[in-house]
């Protein structure tokens, strides 16, 4: 055989070589691709409970907010559970335990997937997805889907130049991120979190032009590049296309039995450093989710207002409140017949007037937490079984 003939041979040799490397790594990737892919459509088939950890960290590595969501796919619930980011916890690195905040996770080189399994370990329930989002591109994703409609109480800092209304305010992407994470002073870290349960269940609020506003292309081309997460843009897809679905279906808000659940800490020093661990070591924490999980998985029924009608007045100086009442009350099942101003704006308070039927007035009175109920004692008839002054302590969804 000639010098030539044994090159070329080596030549081929090493070519084969590396194409069954390659198919060796494609099959592989593939094979990681498809299980995540067929795991989410099962997940969603099962009608399962899917669990995702929402962070939001800074140009320093910092995770400044944390959350971790919880959604049924039988009963379209939701439910939302914030934690402090200073919470100091457990997590597996270079094989050894370490302990951290969740803050300096990321800082100290922790990988996200690390991340997940010790916050699934503090929970002491299985997570199973992450969504990691920088505060620039969290200000970016807001600003594409439209912004995001709170209600809020009056917030006013003068000298931060801070001022935030009393009511429904629109907020675009740089006063979201200032909204969820500000804190007057020290000793209130508590509050931020409460803020951040506001603004997460205005999320799951869809909008009238969610089909315009959202589409593939925007998912994967726009939205999916602003996270960094362990979902395909393939799994993105069957989330957009599950929702959609959902929405098609006259499933428009997702908030409605949300339950929240706030992670709350005893304070402890260590190395000079005030901590915070979960109170009851943890077992209240998990023994509170264990609860929420089994209430997920209950289908609450759409129609507890069947053919109950309502006179709907708006008592508050809210431009838009009592229609936008109107549309969250509806999909209960009660029917609306009238939205009118009431006779002033300076309501205080929610009231619930019997017209007709105090068992039915008092159905409505318990979906929005009303105790302020009186009866209408004129001899007027009326058309519809009650009325429903809004005041200024209903915050769209409840009496606060």
């Amino acid at each position: 055989m000639t010098v030539n003939a044994r090159k070329n041979n080596d030549s081929n040799g090493l070519i084969l070589i590396g194409l069954i490397i390659l198919l060796l790594l494609l099959t592989i990737f593939a094979g990681r691709f498809f299980r995540s892919e067929n795991k989410l459509n099962i997940l969603f088939h099962n009608n399962q409970t899917i669990s995702t950890i929402v962070g939001v960290y800074d140009e320093n590595q910092e995770i400044t907010n944390i959350s971790v969501l919880f959604f049924n796919s039988f009963s379209n619930r939701v439910s939302g559970v914030y934690l402090l980011p200073s919470t100091y916890t457990s997590f597996i690195k270079n094989n050894k335990s370490v302990f951290l905040t969740l803050a300096e996770a990321l800082k100290k080189d922790i990988n996200k997937d690390e991340i997940k399994n010790g916050i699934s370990r503090l929970l002491g329930t299985k997570i199973n997805y992450y969504l990691f989002i920088k505060e620039n591109n969290f200000i970016k994703y807001i600003d594409l889907i439209g912004g995001v409609e709170v209600y809020t109480e009056e917030i006013s800092i003068p000298e931060k130049n801070i001022f935030y209304p009393s009511g429904i305010i629109q907020l675009d992407g740089d006063k979201s991120l200032e909204y969820i994470q500000l804190q007057f002073s020290t000793g209130n870290e508590y509050d931020t979190l409460k803020r951040s349960d506001i603004f997460i269940k205005s999320l799951f609020q869809l909008k009238d032009d969610f089909t315009q506003s959202n589409n593939e292309v925007i998912i994967t081309d726009f939205l999916y590049p602003l996270f960094s997460t362990n979902l395909s843009i393939n799994d993105f897809l069957i989330f957009y296309k599950q929702i959609l679905k959902r929405y098609n279906e006259g499933i428009t808000d997702f908030s409605r039995f949300f339950l929240s659940t706030i992670v709350y800490c005893d304070k402890d020093m260590k190395d000079g450093v005030e901590i915070y661990l979960p109170k009851q070591s943890g077992n209240w924490i998990r023994s509170q989710i264990t609860d929420n999980l089994e209430k997920l998985s209950r289908k609450e029924l759409k129609d507890i207002g069947n053919k109950i009608t309502i006179q709907l007045l708006n008592g508050t100086d809210i431009v838009g409140f009592a229609n936008r009442t109107k549309h969250y009350i509806e999909s209960f099942g009660f029917d609306v017949v009238e939205v009118a101003n009431a006779d002033n704006q300076d309501y205080r308070n929610t009231i619930v007037i019997i017209q007709g039927s105090e068992e039915k007035a008092l159905k409505l009175a318990e979906l929005i937490r009303c105790k302020k109920i009186t009866k209408n004692e004129s001899e007027n008839n009326t058309t519809y079984d009650l009325t429903l002054i809004l005041g200024k302590d209903f915050d769209g969804r409840v009496v606060k």
